[in-house]
């Protein structure tokens, strides 16, 4: 492991608490594809990793690595396609058309509806502190992560921030630490990936990063996450 001068994280399950934050987005999107039609929405979330609870009333889970946690626009679109019937396949034309209505979904809505697992600003400012360079690496869209990260009041604490959609790939893809990288001038053995994903993992192993960092805030467990991380993390200090 290399001497550790910046630090990039995941957002969605590391930054952002994922239940609170995207199980009513993910209605949202799903409803909007479905035309509104309840069952239909239904069979859409859980094709992409939605788990419903026994109680109605309760909003249910993800699966780890899914679609809805791990995966990007595209990627839920794609699954969501094979799901529709053909009469809504017609009313939407393409599959890019469901990518970027569950896009607008996200960015429309996702600003009054982000909750962080800790105090943010605080964490960011204690990193910076120590002379460390700061990023944010989302599946989400460039724009999503902006829309998730203003109202939290962090972006002016990041060095990068960046989507999908950014042009370094997607995760588990090594672009995105690279970039990184390529953007602070340090080298991708001088870097720590942070998330709660082995998506995440997995990005900053095929990238070289110096130190692989694994968070129980989002949906993984330890046993997920042990066999991909240098180190498991059940909370933010202080959180």
């Amino acid at each position: 492991m290399g001497y550790i001068r910046g630090v990039l994280f995941d957002k969605d399950g590391t930054l952002v608490d994922y239940h609170q934050t995207w199980l009513p987005l993910n209605r949202l999107a799903a409803k909007r594809i479905a035309r509104e039609n309840p069952q239909l929405a239904n069979l859409l979330l859980i094709s992409a990793g939605w788990v419903p609870h026994i109680e109605t009333d309760h909003p249910g889970t993800c699966t780890s690595g899914s679609p809805l946690v791990a995966g990007n626009c595209r990627e839920i679109a794609e699954v969501w396609w094979r799901v529709l019937p053909e009469n809504l396949r017609q009313l939407h034309g393409t599959c890019l058309n469901v990518e970027i209505q569950i896009n607008n979904t996200f960015c429309q809505h996702l600003a009054n509806n982000v909750s962080p697992v800790c105090d943010l600003p605080n964490l960011f400012q204690d990193l910076r502190n120590e002379g460390l360079y700061l990023g944010v690496a989302t599946n989400d869209s460039e724009e999503g992560a902006h829309n998730t990260l203003k109202p939290l009041n962090v972006p002016h604490m990041l060095d990068f921030i960046c989507g999908y959609d950014s042009g370094y790939g997607a995760k588990p893809t090594p672009g995105m630490v690279q970039g990184f990288c390529s953007t602070v001038g340090i080298s991708t053995n001088e870097v720590a990936v942070v998330g709660d994903s082995v998506h995440d993992l997995e990005m900053g192993k095929r990238a070289g990063a110096g130190l692989l960092v694994g968070v129980l805030t989002g949906t993984a467990t330890a046993q997920d996450l042990e066999p991909h991380a240098n180190v498991v993390l059940s909370q933010y200090y202080g959180a």
